[in-house]
């Protein structure tokens, strides 16, 4: 109780609590928003039930952070398949969006 009062020992636990953010957590923090991953991105409004092409798609590349784990990364896993779903330009192709047959 007599610590919690000297503000001396307050104060540089509170520095030292400081140092700690400022080069050990904000740094992780950065190098796990940093890291990069490819993934595919539609370059054109694709409808329900079209063939996929290599024209309609682009790679790019963007922070892995929070990324959906079911993104397309590889563009053989897309060419030639069928979209279930509208996408729009600019969308990420997700593998819960696509088919290998075309729809009835």
């Amino acid at each position: 109780m007599k610590l919690i009062k000297n503000r001396t020992a307050l104060g540089i636990a509170c520095i030292v609590l400081s140092l700690f953010i400022c080069f050990d957590l904000t740094p992780m923090f950065n190098k796990a928003v940093a890291n990069k991953v490819k993934i595919i991105r539609v370059t054109k409004d694709i409808t329900i039930g079209d063939e996929i092409t290599s024209n309609m798609i682009q790679t790019i590349e963007v922070g892995g952070y929070n990324l959906p784990n079911n993104v397309i990364k590889n563009k053989e896993n897309i060419i030639g398949k069928y979209a279930t779903t509208d996408m729009k330009r600019g969308d990420y192709i997700l593998s819960s969006k696509l088919s290998d047959t075309p729809l009835a």
